[in-house]
């Protein structure tokens, strides 16, 4: 193979001083289903009255991402074992489809927390070897 066709397959991204190796990439042509449950100390289909679901949401996406804006970076260097640093997404917008579930936590915990199941299948857009078995 070329070196150009390699460059493509290379999907680590350099950000101030961080090196950072998102599963889920368009460098590689993969995008990502996302199937959310929320489990919560309150009754299931109460997701609207729990504050803005949107917001709660790109939070959470943004967790999974690798950081679009150096800014979010200030101040914080890579620790021990953070080279590369993984993570989920190289960006949000590489979710093509996303389903979400609420259902009631059976132990108790404080109202303001919640625990989230997160299920990601990768999808090619393109069959290429830097993708196969992804």
């Amino acid at each position: 193979m070329g070196g150009d066709s390699e460059k493509e397959m290379h999907c680590i991204i350099q950000s101030d001083g961080f090196y950072f190796a998102p599963l889920i990439s368009s460098k590689i042509f993969l995008f990502a289903e996302v199937d959310i449950t929320l489990l919560w100390d309150d009754q299931p289909g109460q997701i609207i009255g729990r504050g803005d679901i949107d917001n709660k949401l790109k939070t959470l996406f943004d967790a999974l991402s690798c950081p679009s804006n150096p800014n979010q970076l200030k101040g914080i260097i890579p620790q021990d074992g953070e080279k590369p640093f993984y993570c989920l997404l190289e960006d949000d917008k590489l979710i093509q489809n996303l389903s979400i579930r609420t259902h009631t936590l059976l132990e108790r915990i404080d109202p303001k927390d919640a625990f989230v199941l997160i299920n990601v299948k990768s999808k090619p857009t393109k069959i290429v070897w830097g993708n196969i078995g992804l």
